[in-house]
């Protein structure tokens, strides 16, 4: 027992090592990605306090997380996290992605599983517990600074492991035929109803990449597409490639009720504001399209597409003064990443200036 306690101390110690050591060097190589992920916790904190016991729901993250990064950089107009603010899906920690969505209480929850097993660890210090509790240590800490349970691989280990420290404890429960077949009755009939869910979403899934094939015309796309709403109607991404591909064929009021519904239920998004602000100019609503856009630029103020937008339609409704705001802006602009586009812009803007200058002349 002796020789197992001093394998297993060292096993920590050579654990806890390898994590510091991997946190020092992520610090000093990724300081940009640390920094925008103190961004996101910041925002993703203030998610949590608007509602702490019960979260915000299913799919809250996506559905606003933008809005409050949005929120942050207008209140905050000159913070150093503005050129390190993305899109994005998931606040890169599974315990804070827990809390926005189910509540402190679900948090808590886990902290009691985490303590149960511990205890059934203690209670039962072998070889295979021991690897047991190692791994779902590490999936802990992972979690802190990614997504782990995004992928089927994570779910089976951590319910391999915890089935089998509670066995380690509880084994005789198992030993029991009633119970035995009563578990077994349990998992088959969630295995079957999760087979049956996966295959109608891959079903839908596969309906819809056809959908999108460029071999199809307009009509062909906006038939299939129609015909997959009713089981697709709750997925945000397939709502916004809807919405574009209405846009695209003209259909811009459908367009704009599609976008609308799913910015209303499902997501909040840097690409969904820009497209919304498109459609909003296209049916003339210009109000509802500086809104957009303004927000677009908010959610992520390194990017240059919203203020050119912006700009354009400030000339084109006459508000010079609007215009001429936002042209200084952009000339001004420090630039995160060069590209054809931004080079583009910045000429454009450089051009507008120098003509209307030269007719004040």
């Amino acid at each position: 027992m002796s020789i197992f306690l001093i394998k297993r101390n060292v096993a920590y110690g050579l654990e806890l090592q390898c994590w510091l050591l991997l946190l020092q060097l992520f610090f000093v190589l990724k300081k940009d990605s640390v920094s925008g992920r103190l961004l996101i916790w910041k925002c993703s904190i203030d998610m949590i306090a608007d509602s702490p016991l019960k979260g915000q729901g299913i799919g809250a993250f996506a559905a606003h997380y933008m809005d409050y990064q949005a929120d942050y950089f207008q209140t905050h107009p000159n913070s150093k996290y503005q050129m390190l603010a993305d899109n994005v899906q998931h606040p890169f920690n599974e315990y804070i992605y827990l809390m926005i969505q189910y509540g402190v209480i679900a948090f808590i929850i886990i902290l009691i599983l985490m303590f149960f097993l511990l205890y059934c660890y203690w209670k039962c210090p072998l070889n295979e517990t021991f690897i047991c509790l190692l791994s779902l240590s590490n999936i802990a800490l992972f979690s802190c600074f990614s997504y782990p349970f995004r992928y089927p691989f994570t779910w089976i280990i951590l319910c391999v492991c915890i089935g089998s420290l509670i066995k380690s404890v509880y084994g005789i429960m198992f030993t029991s035929a009633c119970i035995n077949r009563l578990f077994g009755i349990i998992v088959l009939g969630c295995s079957i109803l999760l087979i049956i869910s996966c295959s109608r979403s891959t079903k839908s899934e596969l309906q819809w990449k056809m959908a999108d094939s460029p071999c199809l015309d307009v009509k062909e796309k906006m038939r299939d597409y129609y015909l997959l709403f009713p089981k697709l109607k709750h997925n945000p991404f397939y709502l916004y490639n809807y919405a574009a591909t209405l846009y695209k064929s003209g259909e811009d009021k459908k367009a704009l009720l599609v976008a609308d519904y799913c910015r209303t239920y499902f997501l909040a998004d840097y690409d969904l504001e820009l497209l919304r602000g498109d459609l909003y100019k296209s049916c003339h609503d210009y109000q509802n399209a500086i809104d957009c856009l303004k927000q677009a630029a908010f959610m992520c103020p390194s990017r240059f597409i919203p203020l050119y937008k912006l700009y354009t339609i400030y000339r084109e409704t006459g508000d010079s003064i609007r215009g001429d705001s936002i042209a200084e802006i952009i000339s001004n602009k420090r630039i995160k990443i060069d590209s054809p586009i931004i080079r583009k812009i910045k000429e454009k803007i450089k051009l507008d200036r120098y003509d209307f200058n030269v007719l004040c002349e």
